[in-house]
């Protein structure tokens, strides 16, 4: 074939095939060699996949085609197209090494030409190794892909070995960036991973960051802490979001009735009109706890209003619908005994956020 008729065709997709194909046409090694590292000078890639095309071993080519992937990765703006093709080369020539050391010096940048490209990779034992490498090198960044891929390689059965889930699991706490992914990779994994110490201090420290009774639950099982020996309720209302409030909800109900009544008198004297609003709701959803407080001075100087100055309107419209809310959440809670139950209450769709006023 004519060499000129290559030369004009080499960078064109459609070509790649019979390039590839011509590539062990030559009579002699040197020549194919030859051929590969001119064609290497302009198409680093495609060079590789002529390479990996033949089952002859070739080192030095190996070696050579390697080395000028590197350089091209190494010193090519992200931008540029031989940042993507020398990313593919060394996958293509299972250079797992150099693609991690890549990733290791431009650890915690957010680079989406990586995600594609891991979204693109074979799944072979190289590949896993470079999505690891990935994934450690920035979690937050990679770690939804990672789950995608990982998706795909078990159905090739390729798994994580035990080091490479503690690996992983390690590099996600230590981050301190997300726990929905610490909570992903648990779900995932929590037969595999065994509970250990050091993360304790982790595992406290998040609990307020937990979204979901469910996650909730499996966050305390998970790291063995006790609801009873953490101040979970007061870590929760130290920062009394809609979601943190939902959790308190669950902890209510999962303390002595002691602890309940003293958490109550602490909502009741909260300024956060959200923390009182949802304290009132409970108590009336209880006729155990409604005959404790309303017989109480402290639940007698509430009134249930929104607004100020002058123009006052109920919060929740009426005692009527009050009642209703707090008869809502009663069926809810009593209906069974599974806390996850909690999830049924929405507690942004039963108030509206707003002052609730002393008499």
């Amino acid at each position: 074939m004519n060499n000129e008729l290559l030369d004009k065709h080499q960078n064109d997709p459609s070509w790649a095939e019979v390039v590839r194909l011509y590539s062990g046409l030559f009579d002699t090694q040197d020549e194919r060699e030859n051929f590969i590292l001119d064609l290497s000078d302009t198409n680093i890639l495609l060079a590789a996949e002529c390479k990996t095309s033949s089952s002859n071993i070739q080192n030095n080519l190996q070696f050579e085609l390697s080395e000028k992937a590197d350089y091209l990765l190494n010193n090519s703006p992200i931008s540029e197209p031989n940042y993507q093709a020398s990313l593919y080369a060394l996958s293509e020539l299972s250079r797992v090494d150099l693609v991690s050391q890549h990733l290791a010096r431009i650890k915690n940048r957010n680079i989406p030409i990586i995600r594609l490209i891991l979204e693109n990779l074979p799944e072979t034992i190289e590949s896993k190794n470079i999505v690891i490498t990935a994934v450690l090198s920035n979690p937050s960044f990679f770690f939804n892909a990672f789950l995608t891929l990982l998706e795909r390689f078990e159905q090739k059965k390729i798994f994580l070995t035990e080091t490479e889930i503690y690996e992983i699991f390690d590099a996600l706490i230590n981050q301190r960036e997300n726990c929905e992914h610490v909570l992903s990779f648990i779900k995932k994994y929590q037969k595999k991973i065994e509970k250990i110490p050091k993360y304790d201090q982790y595992a406290r420290g998040e609990l307020c960051n937990i979204r979901g009774y469910e996650n909730l639950l499996l966050w305390l099982r998970f790291f063995e802490l006790n609801i009873q020996n953490v101040d979970l309720i007061q870590i929760l209302l130290n920062q009394p979001s809609i979601n943190s409030l939902q959790n308190v909800l669950f902890c209510l109900e999962n303390i002595d009735k002691d602890s309940k009544i003293g958490y109550l008198n602490k909502m009741l004297n909260s300024d956060n009109p959200t923390v009182l609003s949802v304290c009132l709701i409970y108590i009336n959803s209880d006729e155990t706890l409604l005959r404790i407080f309303g017989r109480g001075e402290a639940f007698q100087k509430y009134k249930y209003f929104l607004g100020k100055g002058t123009s006052e309107r109920s919060q929740f419209q009426s005692y009527f619908t009050f009642s209703k809310k707090a008869s809502k959440l009663s069926m809810i809670i009593r209906r069974s005994n599974n806390p996850q139950n909690f999830a049924d209450f929405n507690i942004q769709q039963h108030i509206n956020v707003g002052d609730v006023t002393r008499k």
